[in-house]
């Protein structure tokens, strides 16, 4: 019987030449997220449109926090991230930083790592990347500031994120996510 080989496990050659950069980085591996570049992202100058920067951005950091509160508390924590309850995160500001257009066809990596921590506990900082697979480099930058929020009260989460939480984006920082 053949085996199946499913294309999202397969890692080719430029695909390790990301990770490896993205790793030496501090970048956190489970927030790694590859993205092909279809037609449709293309813009009337033919290279990625910029609007398609956040919104893969976005994805990667919302799957990547999901992946961080199923570590801290489970499918349900992780389901009250991503569907505003209890205590979860706003996006309070986002910054990109073009560097080099991408053109069709082309991968790109979406990776994130927590940035030192605010002054402000309710505050989470990130920084991400997009590496070009054709390119060999980082195309574009961003760095985004989230608040911890209150969905029950509707209010900021001045104390921050819950203790489990805090755990993992500790862990996550120090490089030893598991």
């Amino acid at each position: 019987m053949n085996k199946i080989v499913r294309p999202l496990q397969i890692l080719t050659d430029l695909s390790k030449i990301g990770r490896t950069y993205a790793l030496q980085n501090g970048f956190d591996p489970h927030s790694f997220w590859e993205q092909n570049i279809v037609w449709g992202d293309l813009d009337s100058f033919q290279h990625v449109n910029n609007v398609r920067y956040l919104r893969l951005f976005e994805s990667g950091r919302m799957r990547w926090l999901r992946e961080l509160a199923i570590q801290a508390d489970g499918e349900q924590a992780a389901e009250n991230l991503v569907k505003g309850r209890g205590i979860s995160l706003i996006l309070k500001k986002i910054d990109l930083d073009f560097k080099r257009p991408v053109n069709f066809p082309d991968t790109l990596l979406i990776a994130h790592k927590f940035k030192p921590v605010s002054s402000d506990p309710a505050h989470l900082l990130m920084h991400a990347i997009a590496y070009s697979n054709e390119q060999q480099r980082v195309v574009t930058e961003s760095t985004a500031t989230c608040v911890w929020y209150d969905y029950d009260r509707l209010a900021k989460a001045v104390q921050g994120p819950p203790p489990s939480f805090a755990a993992v984006v500790q862990k996550s920082m120090s490089g030893t996510t598991s």
